[in-house]
């Protein structure tokens, strides 16, 4: 798997973004960087094809699909975490917002979300994984963002929406066959 700098909305994409700290504890792979002081975090949850399976569809022999999760953190650090669970924290943030309260490029936090996803596929090499986004305006940052995964892995993409509305970015092994 090959990922190079790739160019979105006239800024490039920095694909070795300074990652504070990555992981996996139990079923959860972490991922936390800063842009320009704000803590974000990249979490992706690992769930069984059977609890996976209500929104999308899961190709037989698969067991594993992992959820992936990118939003501003929810605290702000004093110190580099060792670990989720040993976090020393300030005051809260919305963590549902990006550029509009944060006031941070979203092209620097989605150069963070990149390199965490490549760390997460080289380190989980996992058969699918998914992110779904909710409000148009973050659909379409993700539709751009999305497209890029196939051109720099070893992955398809195939979306569409689950139960509650949200759209889904999934993407399959190429090797995985999907109807």
């Amino acid at each position: 798997m090959r990922f190079q700098e790739h160019v979105l909305v006239n800024e490039k994409i920095n694909l070795n973004y300074p990652i504070d700290n990555e992981g996996k504890m139990g079923d959860i792979y972490f991922a936390y960087f800063r842009v320009e002081g704000i803590p974000f975090e990249f979490e992706a949850f690992e769930w069984t094809a059977k609890e996976a399976g209500d929104d999308m569809e899961i190709p037989e022999g698969i067991r594993y699909v992992w959820e992936i999760e990118f939003k501003p953190s929810e605290r702000k650090w004093k110190t580099v975490p060792a670990s989720p669970e040993y976090d020393e924290f300030e005051e809260p943030i919305d963590p549902y917002t990006l550029e509009a309260s944060t006031g941070v490029s979203a092209m620097k936090v989605f150069s963070g979300v990149a390199t965490s996803l490549k760390k997460f596929l080289k380190r989980q090499k996992p058969d699918i994984f998914f992110f779904s986004a909710k409000e148009p305006k973050r659909m379409r940052a993700y539709d751009r963002f999305s497209k890029m995964i196939p051109k720099l892995t070893n992955y398809k993409m195939k979306t569409g929406k689950d139960t509650s509305g949200d759209k889904v970015y999934t993407f399959y092994q190429k090797g995985v066959k999907i109807k």
